[in-house]
């Protein structure tokens, strides 16, 4: 899918649900449009020698692009949960605290293509230490008299009386997100071409949600919080720490389109709408991304655009229910 670019890191709704019927209708517009396109095209063009040649082999690398990245959904590990919203404008407002929070990031594509058929691969990176500190927020609050309600909620915690808790709550994970495809071409012309695309899609992450709470009780009853416990009696305020981790791998099936168009002799539009998951382990996934780029007569590529990629996954406990969505830039290398 790098050829797209190159020739060319909240609740359940805002996690996965608001961008479901959007990634699947994306599929179906893009199908339909580049398959309407490619008939105007097939009617009014004739065959040249610019016609690009069917066996020829053709190579495309991003060796690194830029992807930043939204983040909006929720996450859990151990019953701990916590939302997470941070607009891709938090993150250029908070770069000095991004740089710091930002422990590593690789972003990098390839296709390889003969004839008809082609291998295309896709890697995405992010270790971030601290989500509320790219957010530019510091702490949070809720109040509850039982189990599963707030914006932290789970088994782990459990108020036996009326309070309140006010407190930091912060979210770090490592993420890696690999998509490897094979591709095959249904249309191409001398200004466009339309893939489709069949492959998996490799998910680990490594999740950690923490709590630094004050807790203020106004009766007899006991605060826990993970595996600490505190007896009150009266009006008490005490201070609750707790830190729920995670680790899980899994792979998704995942299908879609991708495709071109030239606008002219340099500049072309370009864009990909994949979904997949389908309840093999993810329940549901989508990614999608449109832009514009520019080709000089090297072969070399810039590009830039919007691209969104959600997971909904959950798993005893773990769970990733995120939409990571943002500005893409950068440049490729045709072979």
């Amino acid at each position: 899918m790098h050829e797209l670019i190159g020739r060319f890191p909240a609740y359940e709704g805002k996690g996965i649900g608001a961008w479901r019927s959007l990634a699947v209708l994306t599929v179906l517009f893009a199908f339909h449009a580049v398959s309407a396109r490619a008939a105007d095209l097939d009617d009014t063009l004739p065959a040249s020698a610019d016609t690009p040649a069917a066996s020829r082999l053709e190579a495309t690398v991003i060796p690194m692009y830029g992807w930043v990245t939204g983040i909006d959904g929720e996450v859990g590990a151990r019953g701990l949960k916590a939302s997470v919203d941070v607009s891709p404008m938090d993150v250029v407002r908070n770069l000095d605290e991004l740089i710091e929070a930002l422990d590593g990031v690789y972003m990098g594509a390839g296709q390889i293509r003969h004839d008809k058929f082609g291998f295309a691969y896709d890697v995405v990176y992010f270790n971030v230490s601290s989500v509320a500190q790219i957010a530019g927020e510091r702490s949070a609050s809720f109040s509850t008299s039982r189990p599963g309600v707030g914006p932290i909620s789970g088994p782990d915690l459990t108020l036996s009386v009326g309070g309140r808790v006010d407190g930091i709550v912060d979210v770090a994970f490592s993420y890696t997100m690999a998509t490897f495809a094979g591709t095959y071409r249904i249309h191409e012309t001398a200004t466009s071409h339309l893939d489709v695309v069949a492959g998996l899609r490799v998910t680990e992450v490594d999740l950690k949600v923490g709590v630094v709470a004050e807790a203020s009780v106004a009766a007899n009853g006991k605060l826990t919080l993970g595996s600490i416990s505190k007896p009150f009696t009266g009006t008490v305020g005490q201070q609750v720490n707790a830190v729920a981790r995670g680790n899980e791998t899994w792979v998704d099936p995942i299908i879609g389109f991708m495709g071109r168009s030239k606008l002219d002799a340099n500049w072309y539009v370009t864009g990909w709408a994949l979904a997949g998951g389908f309840g093999a382990n993810s329940d549901f996934l989508f990614d999608v991304m449109g832009g514009v780029g520019y080709e000089w007569s090297n072969g070399i590529s810039a590009f830039a655009g919007y691209r969104a990629s959600g997971t909904d996954y959950e798993n005893a406990g773990f769970k990733w229910d995120l939409t990571l969505h943002g500005p893409i830039l950068g440049m490729s290398a045709a072979f």
